[in-house]
C-alpha cells in the first residue's frame, strides 16, 4: 500500500490472496475429510479455500491449485502463515524417499 490511500482497505472490509500449489500440498493443506482446511479456518478467522482445475489461471500447471483465503486483513495474514507452516511439512516429493534410501544404504555398504 506504501502510503496511497487509495488503495487502503476499509476498516472492517474484506481482502483476499491467492496462492497457487501443487495439487499434491493442496490436498495435504485440506487434510482428511477437510480437517486440515477447517482447522486454518477456525485459528485463522477467514475462508480458506482450494479451487478446482477449473480456476487455474493461464500460467498454471494442470497439476497446481490455487488456494484462495478471503478475510479481514489480519486474519488473511494469519491463514497464511499457518498454510505456510503447513506446508514447509511437505516441500520433499515423497516418492523419491525410497530411492534415496537406496542410495544411501549402497553408499554404506549397508544389506536389508
Amino acid at each position: 500500500l506504501d502510503g496511497d490511500s487509495s488503495q487502503a482497505v476499509p476498516a472492517g472490509g474484506k481482502v483476499s490472496t491467492r496462492l497457487l500449489v501443487p495439487a499434491t500440498q493442496a490436498g495435504s493443506l485440506i487434510g482428511k475429510q477437510g480437517a486440515t482446511v477447517k482447522t486454518i479456518q477456525e485459528s485463522a478467522h477467514c475462508i480458506v479455500r482450494v479451487l478446482g482445475q477449473e480456476d487455474l489461471p493461464a500460467f498454471a500447471l494442470q497439476d497446481d491449485r490455487v488456494v484462495e483465503i478471503v478475510g479481514e486483513p489480519a486474519s488473511v495474514h494469519a491463514a497464511l502463515e499457518l498454510i505456510a507452516s503447513h506446508l514447509r511439512r511437505f516441500l520433499v516429493d515423497r516418492s523419491i524417499i525410497p530411492l534415496f534410501e537406496k542410495q544411501v544404504i549402497v553408499y554404506f555398504g549397508i544389506c536389508l
